[in-house]
């Protein structure tokens, strides 16, 4: 968003990956470790590219092994829960993301480094089977119906029972044609200031980029 160099693989910081804003780029993990990874290494060779030259090898500030730490152990420590999650070990939540070391993606490569096939290599379709804390969310490639928690507010809906991802999905689109609805009386305008107002924007120094 033109908001300067990120701070991630700064050196002597604990830092993690994630997406606020869905409806403007993608909500995977492991692209925003990838878009992370690149920007950090073009951050460190752009003086050298500038100057003629070229980078031997990939520093450890913007490796994928890196990448890889900031988006587990990294991401539950950001929480403030790196003894409870994060990473494999007993007394800790069963988080577990499974991936298909076989697919078109990532055969050839996992055989070889699983971390590097992970982060370079897999998209969210590689992605088998996902536990969070014990119990499972998606198996075999398939979003697992998940209870409807109390107490419940959605007409039609009953503690205790499941919901399937396509009945998830039909509210999530029901809000979204609520929104456009909401949208018809509002200033796009108004709105544009008001946006740029929470990004301490300074429009008079505002350029139009071709």
């Amino acid at each position: 968003m033109a908001m300067g160099w990120p701070l991630s693989f700064a050196a002597g910081i604990n830092y993690t990956f994630g997406v606020d804003c869905h409806s403007s780029n993608s909500a995977s993990l492991i692209q925003m470790c990838r878009l992370g990874i690149s920007m950090a290494r073009q951050e460190r060779f752009l003086p050298l590219i500038s100057d003629g030259k070229f980078p031997s090898r990939v520093p450890p500030s913007g490796a994928v092994a890196e990448g890889f730490r900031a988006m587990t152990i990294g991401g539950a420590r950001a929480v403030g829960l790196g003894e409870q999650i994060g990473s494999l070990r007993e007394g800790k939540r069963a988080d577990l993301v499974v991936f298909d070391a076989a697919s078109v993606n990532m055969a050839g490569v996992a055989e070889f480094d699983p971390v590097v096939a992970v982060v370079n290599h897999s998209e969210g379709a590689d992605i088998l089977s996902v536990m969070i804390d014990g119990k499972w969310r998606k198996r075999d490639g398939k979003l697992v119906p998940v209870p409807v928690p109390g107490p419940v507010q959605v007409p039609g809906q009953v503690e205790g029972q499941s919901q399937t991802w396509e009945q998830v999905r039909e509210e999530f689109l029901e809000s979204q044609r609520k929104i456009r609805r909401l949208e018809q009386g509002v200033s796009m305008e108004r709105a544009r200031e008001m946006v740029m107002q929470i990004f301490h924007a300074d429009q008079s120094v505002l350029v139009d980029v071709v």
